[in-house]
């Protein structure tokens, strides 16, 4: 598992398609992966999203995702969604209707 390392879990029960969590700069792969590989630093820049009943969870060992603005996807602005981020300084954000929760 990478050090510094970003979940975002976003609650979905609508089942909309994971394609709609995920920035248009990324490309699926339809790649299976474990959680040591998905976590692994040897991701670098790609992502790993997968579906667990009514939440999306977004993995990114880039940290990407703490700066809402640039790299949270439109997708999420319907959708509460929460953003961890494992590293020295953990962070933990709430997004609700496309900005932070109170």
């Amino acid at each position: 598992m990478s050090w510094n390392i970003e979940i975002a879990c976003i609650q979905d029960a609508e089942t909309s398609s994971l394609d709609t969590f995920v920035p248009d700069v990324f490309v699926p792969s339809n790649e299976t992966l474990g959680f040591e590989a998905a976590t692994s630093v040897f991701r670098d820049t790609d992502l790993c999203v997968s579906r667990m009943k009514d939440w999306v969870v977004v993995i990114d060992t880039a940290c990407r995702f703490s700066n809402a603005e640039k790299f949270l996807p439109e997708g999420c602005a319907q959708h509460d969604a929460y953003v961890f981020q494992i590293s020295n300084h953990p962070i933990e954000i709430h997004y609700q209707h496309g900005g932070t929760a109170v």
